[in-house]
């Protein structure tokens, strides 16, 4: 019988696939983007706006205006073959914000041990080119070459790792508590 056959590994999912469901948090907010340039992805980090919106994470992140992550929710029939990977949420579309529980995401820099930091990277790397601004990452990330160190990425707080990534780069997130 040709095919695969379960290893002693398990995929973690897709990105922004909801992960152990009981104990989680998801509220509904629009996305905020007029111009059309920072669609959010299935899985990506959202910051809130004064006016109740969110947007993809950008480099006005702190663990302050977190809102928490975008989850994958399948939309309608006429994209459905492009829910796992690609998936997004354009301007002022109900983004499905996971705000506590544990969700799956790409992580982009570092390797997540069980409890271990999150951070988001707001400013880019040239020596870390699988990371983005907006990315999840396991390590800090910290540019020591002028005269004051300046921090790459954010820690959140109330976020830590629950898995180790599998083999497509994807890690369950588990969000603690929520900000709002």
């Amino acid at each position: 019988m040709p095919g695969k056959t379960i290893g002693k590994e398990l995929n973690h999912g897709f990105a922004g696939s909801f992960a152990r469901m009981p104990d989680m948090i998801i509220d509904t907010h629009p996305l905020n983007d007029p111009d059309g340039t920072n669609p959010a992805f299935f899985g990506d980090p959202l910051i809130f706006a004064t006016d109740g919106s969110v947007s993809r994470a950008d480099a006005t992140l702190t663990a302050d205006n977190f809102a928490g992550v975008a989850g994958k929710e399948i939309k309608s029939q006429l994209n459905y073959l492009d829910q796992n990977e690609g998936g997004k949420y354009t301007n002022m579309e109900a983004v499905s914000v996971m705000k506590r529980g544990p969700i799956s995401v790409l992580v982009a820099n570092g390797t997540p041990v069980l409890g271990g930091p999150v951070y988001v990277r707001i400013a880019l790397n040239p020596s870390i080119p699988t990371s983005y601004i907006g990315s999840f990452d396991a390590v800090a990330d910290v540019d020591t070459s002028g005269t004051a160190d300046v921090d790459l990425n954010v820690l959140l707080p109330n976020c830590v790792w629950i898995t180790g990534k599998d083999t497509n780069g994807i890690a369950e997130l588990l969000i603690r508590t929520r900000n709002i």
